[in-house]
């Protein structure tokens, strides 16, 4: 159904989003929402349903924006040819930076 509209290829990635595996309704509200991009909830809350106990779990790293921005600021929100789906160049970086920094990383800074 939702490639009736939407392009395949942007999907087709070497890294894919487990939630698209279970289908765009996971994340996405066809018939109607206040949300942008037709998703059931805002962005970080959506994302935290399913990710905000791996985040803790995660002691190497950190993610210095999560909770405080929209997670697609870093993350490719569908599939991506980066792991984790990190994008390449986060929206908004001239740097190319990446929104997961190591905390050893960090402190010797």
């Amino acid at each position: 159904l939702c490639f009736n509209c939407h392009d395949r290829a942007p999907f087709k990635k070497t890294t894919v989003h487990g939630a698209l595996l279970l289908g765009c309704t996971t994340c996405h509200n066809p018939h109607a929402t206040e949300n942008a991009s037709i998703l059931k909830e805002e962005m970080p809350r959506l994302c935290l349903s399913c990710h905000e106990e791996r985040l803790k779990e995660k002691k190497d790293s950190v993610h210095p924006l999560a909770g405080n921005e929209e997670c697609s600021v870093c993350h490719q929100p569908h599939a991506s040819d980066s792991p984790k789906l990190v994008r390449t160049q986060p929206e908004g970086s001239a740097k190319g930076e990446t929104a997961l920094i190591k905390k050893n990383a960090v402190a010797h800074q």
